[in-house]
């Protein structure tokens, strides 16, 4: 073996790339690729975020409450005289002085919490010049209008904050093996030159493609010895909420057609919530049902030789949308979010690569590795429509 003298430099070793000491970069392989096959990597990309751990995780905050509802004991509701013990869904939303205005138009005053009961005290009924309700029942909406304090009112006396709620999701490992003998690479073709090259670029392809239907349909798991970790999707399964998946705002089309009505419904639930969506993304029934919306109002003449129509962007009060087809969308599926809600990251700039393995027999060999991961912001933020009609 020769000894070098002097600095080593990138190109001091000839044999760099057969005895594994570089590994070569794919980015640009996979750049090269139709954006119909990734739709993933040419809405988002793919290195948003470089993640440190294996576990990336990421803290979210809860926001501040401004609906809540009346609880499971809606009788207390509709007692003139009970300003005690009145039932609500969920205590911690409620603080000293917060306005109430019920679902019926009631409006009451909170004068105390139970938060471990679920239950709010309030200065009077039908105040602040409201009518009583009698018809105020289990679930009816409650919206918090404001806070009101007396002028004697003690600044700390009631001190409340809000949660931050720790999410995680795994870092997965995609690896694909090349193997091509000696003949084989030495054998003529038409129009391969280069049969090893011709396998890397057919594989990194297929990572590729495995990556961008596990950012949508993966589910967690932590590894082990027998077990590899595998990372969530924002439509997988699971109802952990430390989960990075859409879990608020689910709904069950029952095998109905996509209508605007279905659509505006969901981004109504995203707005809110306090989202701001600008993307809506399905597979290509979905998005042909969505082309069909401005069929009633398509015009054309006589002279008109084209025919059809595609809609690129949705307008609506609740966000303008991007409609993003997606091959790797379940038929029955559609995925509502804003763009800045999801990240795809990589492990320690793990991102897809070749390593070239030594030659050890007569064969050329090597592999394709990058690890990867994905997280959604404010799942609520986002919406999900699921089993609707694909015919």
């Amino acid at each position: 073996m020769a000894l070098q003298s002097g600095t080593i430099l990138t190109y001091s070793d000839a044999t760099a790339q057969t005895t594994g000491v570089m590994k070569m970069d794919l980015e640009d392989v996979i750049d090269s690729q139709d954006p119909k096959d990734l739709p993933l990597k040419k809405f988002l990309g793919y290195s948003s975020f470089v993640a440190v751990n294996f576990n990336h995780e990421f803290a979210e905050e809860n926001h501040p409450p401004i609906t809540a509802a009346i609880g499971t004991a809606a009788t207390g509701w509709n007692t003139a005289d009970d300003i005690t013990g009145l039932s609500v869904d969920d205590g911690d939303k409620f603080v000293l002085g917060d306005v109430c205005l019920t679902a019926d138009g009631e409006i009451v005053i909170v004068s105390a919490v139970s938060t471990s009961a679920n239950t709010i005290d309030v200065l009077a009924r039908a105040d602040c010049g409201s009518t009583q309700s009698n018809a105020n029942t289990n679930a009816d909406a409650i919206n918090l209008i404001g806070n009101a304090q007396l002028e004697s009112y003690t600044p700390g006396s009631y001190m409340r904050f809000y949660d931050r709620v720790r999410k995680n999701n795994y870092c997965q490992e995609f690896n694909e093996d090349i193997i091509v003998s000696d003949r084989m690479q030495e054998t003529a073709q038409y129009g391969i030159p280069d049969e090893y090259a011709r396998q890397l670029d057919k594989k990194t392809l297929r990572q590729a493609k495995f990556l961008e239907q596990a950012v949508l349909y993966g589910g967690a798991q932590v590894g082990s010895s027998t077990n590899p970790s595998t990372m969530q999707g924002i439509i997988g399964p699971g109802t952990t909420s430390t989960n990075i998946n859409i879990q608020t705002n689910v709904t069950n089309a029952a095998s109905a057609a996509l209508t605007e009505d279905t659509l505006q419904d969901a981004m109504q639930t995203v707005y809110t919530a306090g989202g701001d969506p600008n993307t809506v993304m399905g597979g290509a029934f979905q998005c042909r049902q969505i082309d069909t919306f401005m069929q009633p109002y398509r015009r054309d003449t006589m002279e008109a030789e084209t025919y059809g129509g595609v809609v690129s962007r949705y307008h609506s009060r609740f966000g303008n949308l991007a409609v993003v087809m997606n091959r790797y969308m379940q038929a029955d599926d559609l995925v509502i979010f804003d763009k800045a809600q999801v990240k795809i990251g990589n492990f320690r700039n793990k991102s897809f690569a070749h390593y070239k393995l030594p030659k050890t027999t007569t064969a050329e060999r090597g592999y394709i590795n990058g690890s990867y991961t994905v997280m959604l912001h404010d799942e609520e933020w986002a919406a999900w429509v699921h089993t609707l009609s694909t015919s």
